[in-house]
């Protein structure tokens, strides 16, 4: 009788859990498998899991050699991080997006790459991340199946966006993140949608229509409907406000985002005492009169400093009776709806 020692079920795995295995792991580390034992030594070459890190211009070769003894017909999921240009990327993208790749993430740290043509007309693509990306000013995008979509620090004309948005029809999910498109008016419409994320982007309007959104994020310098309510200097305001922006959000008589679904608003990157963070109080007292399934709002406050380095005490600042009344007075559409805010100092964690 065989002892447990001589015993090895791990080199006669299914293809699936091994393709399962693959899939936490970063390329390189799939590619060291072939040492494990002689039915491993090519089962990478069929997985369709690739998720590459380029640090450095040296390893390129090796990972386009690598790469040409792929065999998956389909990749599930494409990520590249990478921190250094090279001519080889173009053809790893082209690699992904001619094996019908569904999980595609493309993120540059130093430099602005162009997104491959292939790319544009993708009906398997599901989820899509790009950073540091550029696109063409006359694109036209065919994502029938994308989910998800996060667009960071990209470099958009005006309209670019509307065209993107335009061809993901069933778009669940949308991340705006460190962007600037002042000539872009931003019309978000769908039925769909179910999450929006948008952090420190500078517009110069924003409409949402979203009757079935059930999470918002607002972070950081942020336009709304003209409106900026953080990161601005005041010199700012004459060149992107017409009218009283204090007024703009007690004005509005609806806002189409706002329906039963939205249970989760998020907002932060304000400080207290701060004529900018008052648009931002205004606008929380607007979401919670209207948003009649609001389950939870969550305020994050960064705290300034005093002459002597430490945090001034909220209960110092005139916006604190503002941010109580939000908590315990306001008008609410929601009987469910909980508001919590977080205080911070130097991005720290600070109690009252």
């Amino acid at each position: 009788m065989a002892s447990v020692a001589e015993v090895d079920h791990f080199s006669h795995l299914p293809d699936a859990i091994i393709h399962r295995i693959f899939s936490f792991l970063p390329f390189k580390d799939v590619v060291k498998t072939s040492m494990l034992s002689k039915q491993w030594r090519f089962a990478w070459t069929s997985t369709p899991y690739i998720d590459l890190s380029l640090r450095s211009e040296g390893v390129v070769p090796s990972i386009s050699r690598a790469l040409s003894l792929c065999t998956a017909t389909k990749i599930e999921k494409f990520h590249l991080d990478a921190n250094v240009i090279s001519t080889e990327i173009d053809w790893w993208l082209h690699f992904a997006a001619a094996r019908k790749v569904e999980d595609f993430s493309l993120v540059f740290r130093e430099w602005h790459h162009f997104i491959p043509r292939l790319l544009w007309d993708s009906p398997w693509l599901v989820s899509l991340r790009v950073s540091k990306c550029l696109f063409p000013w006359n694109i036209t995008v065919h994502w029938p199946s994308l989910k998800k979509l996060c667009l960071q620090e990209l470099l958009l004309k005006k309209d670019q966006i509307m065209k993107i948005l335009s061809g993901c029809p069933v778009l669940e999910s949308l991340e705006l993140r460190s962007m600037s498109m002042f000539a872009c008016d931003l019309q978000i419409e769908s039925r769909y949608l179910r999450e929006l994320v948008i952090e420190a982007v500078r517009i110069s309007s924003i409409n949402i229509s979203v009757p079935n959104l059930l999470s918002l994020r607002l972070w950081g310098e942020l336009i709304v409907g003209g409106v900026r309510l953080n990161g601005f200097e005041n010199e700012d305001y004459p060149e992107l406000c017409d009218f009283d922006e204090k007024q703009y959000w007690p004005s509005q008589k609806e806002f189409y985002c706002v329906a039963n679904n939205l249970k989760r608003v998020e907002i932060a990157g304000f400080e207290l005492d701060n004529e900018k963070s008052k648009l931002l109080l205004a606008l929380a007292k607007f979401l919670l009169e209207k948003a009649v399934g609001l389950e939870k709002m969550i305020l994050d406050a960064e705290l300034r400093m005093s002459c002597q380095g430490l945090p001034i005490d909220p209960h110092d600042l005139g916006d604190l009776h503002d941010v109580i009344q939000l908590q315990e007075g306001c008008r609410r559409a929601s009987r469910n709806a909980e508001v919590i805010v977080n205080y911070h100092f130097n991005g720290l964690p600070h109690e009252l």
